[in-house]
């Protein structure tokens, strides 16, 4: 069966499409069985969704619930995540939601990288859609901060740790558009695990609809291109990381996150208001103007990659080209630096061979 959204060869007996979300057969938004039939009622028993045995609920947010779950095929411990939808959402809404949260589990299930938790399986069992994936022994980043600033030692630990997810899955083609203190994890190790890609964006798919003109992403957190639904690229998850270094470093968030500030005056204060500058005792001049780069409205303003703003970070005065962006820059200076002193070597022999010859001439006149 292909996708009637976009093409794509969907496996046999595939409820959803696994490049875009798409609906597929009697899960379309227009069939009875469709939207509604995945929705689960806020408050509805647990019991176990396929063969996942729910065991507690672990996690709330606004769409989606987690739940620490026993996976009876693999006898192990593993952590369930799943939608929540009020049962007054219309279905044209309810589906969308549907397949934004398919795609995180697509989009993660690419991924396999230390930092990163690991995505199991992504499915719907008797109507209700369920991402099966590591369970974490850890607590957020979010939870650490509400205890004040970091350590700079252990911010910038965590902070190495979440730019190689971050640079990892840069690298398999995922921005991820949502980094923030809530989706990063910090296990008892002190092991950083990135998490949540439910509105990530795969660059090999081209024009993705989630996000034209749409500001999708967490206020506070969004870079100003997201804020305004321009295009994102690698340089939006920069910025993102650029505010959770100015919070951890600092304990409290360059908009005001936690300060009773609304979602409207966050957006605005990202796009609009300048940064407080960064200082603070025991963090290096050069680390902290690393992070005020990261927070540069302009994205060209900021260091191009995510690998060339942890060189920043660490002291390093002057960058390497890193990324696609930066490497056809380059290319592009280094060959016409090469082909101004081919010009000047040229010259140069030209102006030898001719004093040469004057010479020579002069032997024979002599």
């Amino acid at each position: 069966m292909r996708c009637a959204h976009c093409g794509y060869e969907a496996s046999p007996g595939a409820s959803f499409c696994a490049r875009c979300g798409h609906a597929l057969g009697a899960w379309d938004a227009g069939s009875p069985s469709g939207a509604a039939a995945g929705r689960v009622a806020l408050g509805s028993p647990s019991g176990s969704i396929g063969p996942y045995r729910l065991l507690e609920e672990i996690g709330r947010g606004a769409m989606a619930r987690v739940w620490r779950a026993w996976d009876t095929r693999y006898s192990r411990e593993v952590a369930v995540k799943e939608p929540l939808f009020e049962a007054w959402l219309p279905p044209a809404v309810a589906q969308e939601m549907e397949r934004r949260f398919v795609r995180e589990g697509y989009m993660a299930s690419r991924l396999t990288h230390p930092n990163i938790v690991a995505v199991y399986e992504s499915n719907a069992y008797d109507g209700r859609l369920a991402i099966a994936m590591e369970l974490v022994d850890g607590i957020t980043l979010g939870t650490l901060l509400e205890r004040g600033r970091m350590e700079p030692a252990t911010a910038m630990d965590v902070l190495d740790q979440l730019i190689d997810a971050v640079s990892y899955a840069h690298y398999m083609g995922i921005v991820h558009r949502d980094i923030k203190p809530d989706n990063v994890f910090v296990t008892r190790s002190g092991s950083v695990k990135l998490a949540d890609f439910g509105i990530a964006h795969l660059a090999s798919a081209g024009s993705d609809d989630m996000s034209s003109g749409m500001a999708l992403g967490t206020p506070g957190y969004m870079a100003p291109e997201q804020v305004l639904g321009q295009e994102v690229d690698e340089r939006s998850d920069v910025f993102s990381i650029g505010v959770v270094a100015y919070e951890m470093l600092s304990g409290r968030n360059p908009f005001g996150v936690g300060e009773e500030a609304d979602q409207t005056t966050l957006m605005s204060r990202s796009v609009h208001d300048a940064v407080p500058r960064l200082a603070v005792g025991g963090v290096s001049a050069a680390t902290c103007h690393a992070v005020m780069m990261a927070l540069q409205k302009n994205p060209d303003d900021r260091p191009q990659s995510v690998k060339a703003f942890k060189t920043l970070l660490h002291g390093a005065t002057r960058v390497p080209a890193t990324n696609a962006r930066s490497n056809s820059i380059q290319t592009t200076v280094t060959g016409e630096g090469q082909t101004r002193q081919l010009l000047a070597v040229c010259v140069l022999a030209g102006m030898i061979v001719f004093v040469l010859a004057l010479l020579v001439l002069s032997n024979m006149a002599a």
